[in-house]
Parts: C-alpha cells; structure tokens; sequence
C-alpha cells in the first residue's frame, strides 16, 4: 500500500526526505492546481498561486498538525485557498479590475478556462457537459464556487471545508446546495438538461452521459 499523505509529509518534515516531498507534490499538485483555477478563474495566477503555496508549505511544514486521515490535504487546500485569495487581491489592486459573478478574472475579450483531460470523461457527451459545468463554476460567486470546489473536486466534508472558511457546516452546506442549483440552471440555459443530483455525480466522477 501507498504511504498517506501524513506519512510523506512526516518524512519530509521531520526528517528532512526530499523524495518524500517531490513524491507528496506529484500526489496533489493537480488537485492544487485545479482549486486555484476555480478560485483565480486564471491560468497564469492559478500556477503562481500554486507555486506560492508549495513554497509556503515546505518553508511552513512544522506548523502541519497531523490529526488523521485527510489532514494534510485539508491543511495545504487551506493554503491553496489563501494563496489563491492573496494573488486575486493583488491583482485586482493591479488592475483595478473587479471581479463579477459573471465575469472571470482573465477580463474582457478573454474566454472563461476549462480543465481539460479529465481522468472522469468517458465519451463526447460527457466532455461536453464537463466543459459547461466547468465553464458555469467558473461564473459562481467565490464564496459558493469555493465550497463546491472543495466538497466534490477535493472529497471534502462539509465540517472541514466550513474549518478551511472559516465558518459552520451547516453554512457550507448552504453553499453547496445553492450551488449545485445554480448550475443546474446555467446548464439548463445552455442547452444542458440535468437535475441536481446528476450534477452532483458529474461534478463527483460519478456519471457517465450516454
């Protein structure tokens, strides 16, 4: 079996096992990468944010606190987070460009990413809808897209993701589900037609459409 995420990250932090950290790194820098995207709805920030963060968790590692199963990726997708969040500011200071519900980040005049070569998608059909449920995260409030994010693309329990926000639970499950509705009827508007729950198994790998 595979060693946990704790594991290489115990070896790496207290033992100084670089291997461990490029082994641990190979592991979740998709996932890394995939959460800033949502959050940056940028390419070129997404990475930096990436890179930010993996600086900060080598240099940070013994403020890592291993309670189980899960923790390292809880942890470093708090970081991503912050990361993601610090670079947004900046560049918004930088540009002056606000960010909109609607409108991504990259501005005006450019199209909205995708995550493209998804393991999940099966056939044609299916990458089309995965590349309209993409593009219609991408046009959430960061607050819901967040939590969607995390709950479905990281595995995370409401409990955690509410730990990583900063707030209850029961608000992230607010979150969600207003999410999960809200893209129902972006779908449904571009030509899309899912219920809530097949959104849940696209967004969760889950379901292969015909």
């Amino acid at each position: 079996a595979q060693p946990s995420d704790e594991i290489l990250f115990h070896k790496f932090s207290q033992l100084g096992d670089q291997k461990a950290f490029e082994e641990l790194l190979a592991r979740r820098q998709n996932g890394f990468y995939r959460l800033a995207l949502v959050l940056c709805r940028n390419p070129a920030l997404a990475e930096e944010a990436v890179q930010e963060a993996v600086m900060w968790i080598a240099a940070q590692a013994n403020k890592f606190q291993n309670t189980g199963d899960g923790s390292f990726k809880n942890w470093s997708c708090g970081v991503v987070r912050n990361c993601s969040k610090h670079l947004i500011r900046k560049e918004i200071n930088r540009t002056g460009r606000k960010v909109h519900g609607d409108r991504p980040l990259a501005g005006a005049g450019e199209q909205a990413v995708y995550f493209e070569e998804d393991p999940t998608v099966k056939n044609e059909a299916q990458a089309a809808t995965a590349k309209a449920l993409n593009d219609a995260l991408l046009t959430l409030d960061e607050d819901v897209r967040t939590a969607v994010a995390l709950r479905f693309y990281e595995g995370m329990t409401f409990d955690d993701i509410g730990a990583v926000e900063g707030v209850s639970a029961q608000m992230i499950h607010k979150r969600v589900a207003k999410g999960l509705h809200l893209l129902r009827s972006k779908l449904a508007s571009a030509g899309v037609a899912l219920s809530v729950v097949q959104v849940e198994a696209v967004l969760g790998g889950g379901l292969t459409v015909q």
